[in-house]
């Protein structure tokens, strides 16, 4: 299979591109060397030079109701501490489908289902670099 090297950056019609293929692939096939991730509708080219229109395929996924604030909270919080990428949808959100917080969400009274369906987190653009340092020292006096 062709791996996938980089996102085309430019608009589809600033150039002559052939497209050689769509290809479905699932939200961990999507992720580029770089840590971005391709979402449908995305340009991308393969280590075989070609051009690639790239879809999001059905995958598992857990389906989290979140109804009310007291809901949106708890999920919020939980995989906001795991760095787990969400879909985020009215009234719900979407991860992939992770055996442990499916028995887990239940518990704190949060109602989970299975589903099959493209997965396209919102995420933001790039890779995600963060530093949970907070110490910031000035090498200079205020007055």
């Amino acid at each position: 299979m062709t791996r996938l090297i980089a996102k085309l950056k430019t608009a589809r019609t600033a150039y002559k591109l052939e497209v050689k293929d769509k290809l479905a692939l699932a939200y961990a096939e999507r992720q580029l060397p770089n840590g971005e991730s391709l979402r449908t509708g995305d340009l991308a080219t393969g280590d075989d030079g070609h051009v690639y229109e790239i879809v999001a395929a059905p995958e598992k996924l857990l389906h989290i109701d979140c109804p009310a604030p007291r809901e949106a909270a708890i999920v919020g919080y939980v995989l906001g501490n795991g760095h787990v990428p969400a879909q985020i949808g009215k009234g719900f959100v979407r991860i992939v489908h992770v055996p442990e917080l499916e028995q887990a969400f239940p518990s704190l009274g949060v109602k989970v289902s299975q589903v099959e369906a493209p997965f396209e987190p919102d995420l933001g653009q790039g890779p995600h670099h963060h530093d949970h340092g907070h110490d910031h020292h000035h090498g200079h006096k205020h007055d």
